[in-house]
């Protein structure tokens, strides 16, 4: 139902609401659209958000005013599917079907839930039919296959039953979105404990330069975190971008890991590390694969890659031509208040 009143602490659901940050926060807690791009910002906003990620936001110093909104009743409505399927990774080694397929209908449930609506619909008509065809609207892609027949991809075919095409889908952004935000709630406070230890992190990941505290840490227990390397030297340059080096010692030769978002071959330690110059691009190579709808083939060929960190995320600090670390951006955006 819509909400009615505003004051937050009254409320548990999604609301539309005006955000102030401080503008100190070295890790900031909500994330908003910049374009076409999600970042954690600082300044003003206004946006969609679950109540519980605002209240922990207002603990750390935003500022917050409810617009509108829906509010729902408190339930625990997952508790037996994640005790059974995470019981079920338990009871099978780590790489065999059954613990893969438990780990799969764990991770995909968030995802389930916040399906999107609109379902492309693929058909395949006689292109001779195109023209006269009711089935056709302005979103309508057809795709000849050179045989008197053509592919029609379309988001909104005509004299389609959206109602009851959408009744089996069983999609529920409230639930997505607090599955979600109570992840980031949780990784936040660990960020938020460690900020002057922190280097990375990702979904579910974070990286320091000290111990974590121990009642944190379990390789089988629900909810908490596995150690997964001891990390001797590593480069993070932006999100799914780093190199690590890992072991080592005057004897043996250290193992490196390296990430690039969007690459797909591998790239050296060492080559990372060049990007740490101001200006630096890192040209590489890497096979993609193309295909061909019309000829039904699929073909591999070898492209360019360039690669150079980016303010796209965060504010790049550097010092004497070298990068050595991000701030946040700042949103100058304006808020517009309907009054009532």
């Amino acid at each position: 139902m819509m909400c009615l009143k505003r004051n937050i602490a009254e409320l548990f659901g999604v609301v539309y609401a005006e955000i102030e940050t401080p503008l100190d926060l070295p890790v900031p807690i909500l994330l908003t659209k910049i374009g076409n791009k999600t970042v954690a910002g600082l300044g003003s906003w206004s946006g969609w958000y679950f109540t519980e990620e605002l209240k922990f936001a207002i603990e750390q110093g935003y500022k917050v005013k409810v617009l509108k909104g829906y509010i729902f009743e408190r339930a625990n409505i997952f508790s037996g599917y994640i005790d059974t399927m995470y019981n079920m990774r338990l009871q099978y080694p780590k790489g065999s079907a059954m613990n893969m397929i438990a780990k799969l209908l764990l991770n995909s449930l968030a995802g389930r839930f916040g399906i999107n609506l609109n379902q492309e619909t693929n058909r395949v008509i006689s292109l001779s039919a195109v023209k006269d065809s009711d089935l056709l609207d302005d979103s309508t892609v057809v795709t000849d296959l050179n045989n008197g027949f053509g592919i029609i991809a379309s988001e909104n075919l005509r004299n389609v039953d959206l109602a009851n095409s959408y009744a089996p889908l069983n999609v529920s952004l409230p639930v997505a979105m607090a599955i979600t935000a109570y992840g980031r709630i949780y990784i936040n406070r660990v960020k938020l404990a460690y900020k002057d230890n922190l280097y990375y992190s990702d979904t579910d990941s974070i990286v320091l330069d000290c111990q974590l505290d121990p009642s944190l840490i379990s390789d089988t227990d629900l909810g908490l975190f596995k150690l997964e390397k001891y990390i001797e030297e590593g480069i993070f340059l932006g999100p799914k971008f780093y190199g690590l080096r890992i072991g080592g010692n005057r004897l043996t030769h250290f193992t490196e890991i390296t990430k690039i978002k969007g690459y797909k071959g591998i790239a050296s330690f060492s080559d990372l590390k060049s990007l740490l110059n101001e200006g630096a691009i890192l040209n590489l190579k890497h096979e993609k694969w193309f295909r061909n709808i019309d000829h039904g083939v699929i073909t591999a060929k070898e492209i360019a890659y360039k690669a150079a960190v980016n303010n796209n995320k965060r504010e790049l600090v550097y010092e004497n031509g070298k990068l050595v670390g991000t701030k946040p951006l700042v949103i100058n955006a304006q808020l517009y208040r309907k009054e009532n």
